[in-house]
């Protein structure tokens, strides 16, 4: 092959791989423009891939039986972050907005019910991240030093005992004891509950010797009350009662016969009306 034909193949090959560069580059700006116009970023540089939905699909049960968790995973991350800041108290709102997110991706990584981790996040600390109990219970989630070094050994993590009050790392810990506690005990959401407030070994000893009715346990209608006030508006949003028509969202979502932005704004406009104005 002379000289100029090696020339003329490789300039034609480089033409060629410029054109898909280009073509590439463009697709990859349009599935941007997508996500910033429907809210799910902020416009800025972007991760070469993004999640649009937390995966809670798989999940066991729920900490009530009425929750169809796999109904989460329809929700786009945006969406079910409106709805439960939406859902959540004023007095808490501000603190769960600036863990939410870490809440969400842990709860999705150990498979366990993320109402039921904001639940119990509510009741230890009010999202406090310097809280501390007179137990020496410390940060968001309340890990006390002795049970945390016993959950970095299984985590295999390598950090100081003094770092319970990062809000990251004690919501790690936090959540990896739940998920912890409900495999121990069966997963039975009540026991867990309460083994997270008194201890595993204390609740065992307590049901040896009958000394405990789970049901009248004061800890456990705490969490269940913070519970409760996510679980009536999720009812109606898992029936479709934020839609201006008779289908479910869900539906509308997977049918395509409703956009996702409009979903998320009727999704936003129920919230605001239905709860923020009974909240504020």
């Amino acid at each position: 092959m002379t000289c100029p034909m090696k020339m003329i193949i490789t300039l034609s090959l480089v033409f060629l791989a410029s054109i898909f560069w280009l073509i590439g580059g463009s697709v990859a700006r349009l599935e941007v423009e997508k996500l910033i116009v429907a809210g799910e970023i902020d416009y800025g540089p972007l991760p070469l891939r993004i999640a649009k939905n937390y995966d809670f699909n798989g999940l066991p049960k729920a900490f009530h039986s009425d929750v169809d968790l796999a109904f989460l995973s329809s929700l786009s991350k945006w969406e079910l972050k409106i709805f439960l800041l939406g859902a959540t108290h004023k007095l808490y709102r501000d603190g769960l907005n600036e863990y939410l997110d870490q809440i969400l991706t842990l709860s999705e990584e150990y498979k366990v019910d993320p109402l039921w981790v904001v639940s119990v996040i509510t009741v230890e600390s009010g999202f406090n991240p310097t809280a501390e109990s007179h137990k020496n219970a410390r940060g968001l989630m309340q890990v006390r030093p002795d049970t945390a070094r016993h959950l970095v050994e299984l985590l295999k993590l390598n950090v100081p005992d003094d770092n319970l009050y990062d809000p990251n790392y004690n919501l790690e810990l936090g959540i990896f004891y739940l998920k912890k506690l409900l495999q121990n005990f069966r997963f039975r959401y009540d026991l867990a509950t309460i083994a997270y407030n008194v201890g595993p070994n204390s609740l065992r000893n307590s049901l040896k010797d009958e000394s405990i009715i789970t049901d009248e346990n004061n800890y456990l209608k705490k969490v269940n009350g913070v519970y409760l006030s996510y679980l009536r508006p999720y009812l109606k949003l898992v029936k479709g009662k934020p839609l201006e028509s008779s289908r479910s969202q869900k539906y509308a979502l997977s049918e395509g016969k409703t956009s996702e932005i409009k979903v998320a704004k009727l999704t936003k406009s129920y919230i605001q009306r239905f709860y923020y104005s009974e909240r504020l």
